[in-house]
């Protein structure tokens, strides 16, 4: 479990940025996670395909939950996930290779985003990520749904501490 974080007011997209994809390592981190996210691989025909299945819908709920419709917030919330992506394995692609990677996982964030507005997000996603690496146990993938809204607690906890301020605009003097 994390301890209690620190309030950041942080006035630099990038900044911002690096701090949401700081906070999308940590959810790995988390035991009760990493520990839900390995079993359920154990059960999967593409076990490795977990960790992209889970880091997409970690970025989905972090925008889920920090997005305002700015666009400076949304812009700073794709940078955190080629931040995230940048700090993976994924970074050694060749070009065209990185490229199609990152396309993918953007494809696979906003997949999960669509499914947090539906109507029963937690089943909708565990089912989700489980049947995408192959599980077609139920009860798995609704022990998955399970650790998802418990990650997502801690994901609003966390990125609620993480604000982007604005520097005001200097007066125009005419």
């Amino acid at each position: 479990m994390p301890e209690e974080p620190e309030e950041y007011l942080l006035t630099d997209e990038k900044a911002y940025a690096e701090a949401l994809a700081r906070v999308a390592q940590e959810a790995f981190e988390w035991e009760f996670f990493r520990e839900a996210c390995e079993k359920l691989a154990k059960a999967a025909t593409e076990p490795e395909a977990i960790w992209f299945e889970a880091s997409a819908y970690v970025h989905a709920m972090m925008r889920f939950l920090v997005s305002t419709n700015d666009a400076v917030t949304d812009n700073a919330l794709r940078r955190a996930a080629e931040i995230f992506v940048d700090r993976t394995p994924a970074r050694n692609l060749p070009p065209h290779l990185g490229k199609q990677f990152r396309q993918g996982f953007e494809a696979r964030i906003e997949h999960y985003r669509g499914l947090l507005s539906g109507p029963d997000p937690p089943w909708q996603v565990g089912h989700t990520i489980a049947t995408s690496i192959g599980v077609t146990d139920t009860f798995l993938a609704l022990s998955m749904s399970g650790t998802l809204v418990r990650l997502a607690a801690l994901l609003k906890d966390l990125t609620g501490h993480i604000q982007l301020g604005r520097q005001p605009k200097p007066e125009s003097r005419l």
